[in-house]
C-alpha cells in the first residue's frame, strides 16, 4: 500500500501535545513512526495506541542532547519506515513539540506535487574562534574537536534553561582543555561539510541512500560519534555530497524563532500567532503544553485540518 507521507517523530515528553500533534496530522494517506527516548516511560504514551496507522520504534535509543545518539534514533526511525512494507513519497521528520500550521490537505498537496528534498543547510566555514565556540556558533569546532556527549550521558533536559546553559559552558571549557592533549582530528578531504537544522523532509530514494551509506561507511560514522550536534551536520553533509544535491531545497519548511538568547528556539505563545499564520511554512516549533495552549487554540480555530 502506497502513502504520501511517513511522519517520523522523535519525542521524550509532552505526551498530551504529541497526541494532539498526531491527531491533527492523522489521515488515511499518512503513517506515523514514533521513537520515544529510552529514558522516558513508554507507558505514558499508551494513548497513542489508538492510532492504527502508528508504529513505535521497538529498539529505543537513550538520546543525549548534542550526542550521536540523536543520529542513531533518527536512523532507527528511517529503518522502521523503510522496512514497514509501505511505500512513501516523502519522509517528514518532526519533534514531539512541533505542530502543523497548514491544513492536512495543503500539506498533502504540497508533497504530492513535489519531487524535492527540503532541508536547512549551509556550508561549514573555517570560523575556529574560541569566542564563537563558547557562544555555540562555531560549526568548524563542533565538527573537528573531540566531543563526548554520549559518553558522559548528562540528562540535559532534567533542568531548566538557565542551569542547562551554565552546565553547558562549564562543559565546553573543560572540553577545550581536553582537546589540548588529544590528537587533532581532520575532516574527510573528499567531503564538503554542511550544517543546519535537524528537521527535514526527504524522498524515498534519498532515505535509501542514507541507510545504505550508514551501513557501509563505518569510518565516517565513527568520526561523527565525537562531534558536537552531529544531527545538525550528518544528514546535511550526506545529502549535499550525494547525487541528490541538485534536488535539494535549502528550506526545512518550519517556522522557528531563534530571537531569544536563552530559549533556543523560543517557545511559541499567543503573541506569535500573526507571524505563524502568515508564514508560508508547513510546520512550526517549539510548542509547550501550558505556555502554547492559547496559541494552539487560535491555530485550530482558523485552520481546517480534515
Amino acid at each position: 500500500m502506497d502513502k504520501i507521507i511517513a511522519y517520523l517523530i522523535s519525542a521524550h515528553n509532552q505526551e498530551k501535545h504529541l497526541y494532539n500533534l498526531i491527531n491533527r496530522l492523522n489521515n488515511e494517506k499518512v503513517h506515523f513512526f514514533v521513537h520515544i527516548d529510552k529514558k522516558s516511560e513508554l507507558d505514558k504514551f499508551s494513548k497513542l495506541n489508538e492510532f492504527k496507522n502508528l508504529t513505535f520504534v521497538e529498539e529505543r535509543i537513550n538520546v543525549n542532547w548534542k550526542g550521536f545518539s540523536q543520529v542513531e534514533s533518527t536512523i532507527k526511525l528511517l529503518k522502521c519506515a523503510i522496512t514497514s512494507g509501505i511505500s512513501f513519497k516523502h519522509f517528514v521528520f518532526l519533534s514531539g513539540s512541533d505542530y502543523p500550521i497548514k491544513s492536512n490537505q495543503h500539506i498533502l498537496d504540497f508533497f504530492s506535487n513535489s519531487e524535492k528534498n527540503y532541508i536547512d543547510f549551509k556550508k561549514i566555514s573555517d570560523d575556529n574562534s574560541i569566542i564563537s565556540y563558547l557562544k555555540n556558533r562555531s560549526w568548524r569546532r563542533k565538527l573537528t574537536m573531540w566531543h563526548f556527549y554520549d559518553t558522559l550521558k548528562i540528562n540535559w533536559n532534567a533542568q531548566g534553561n538557565q542551569y542547562k546553559l551554565f552546565v553547558y559552558r562549564v562543559f565546553i571549557i573543560c572540553n577545550l582543555i581536553l582537546n589540548l592533549i588529544l590528537p587533532k582530528r581532520k575532516f574527510f578531504k573528499e567531503f564538503k561539510a554542511y550544517g543546519g537544522s535537524q528537521w527535514w523532509s526527504i524522498d524515498e530514494n534519498t532515505v535509501k541512500y542514507i541507510l545504505e551509506f550508514y551501513e557501509n561507511n563505518l569510518k565516517f560514522i565513527n568520526y561523527y560519534k565525537y562531534t558536537d550536534s552531529p544531527d545538525e551536520m550528518f544528514f546535511q553533509t550526506l545529502i549535499l555530497n550525494s547525487p541528490f544535491k541538485e534536488n535539494t531545497v535549502n528550506d526545512n519548511l518550519r517556522y522557528i524563532d531563534w530571537s531569544l538568547p536563552v530559549e533556543r528556539p523560543k517557545i511559541l505563545i499567543e503573541e506569535d500567532f500573526e507571524k505563524i499564520i502568515n508564514s508560508d511554512k508547513l510546520f512550526a516549533r517549539k510548542f509547550n503544553n501550558k505556555r502554547s495552549k492559547k496559541l494552539i487554540a487560535k491555530i485550530n480555530g482558523v485552520i481546517e485540518f480534515e
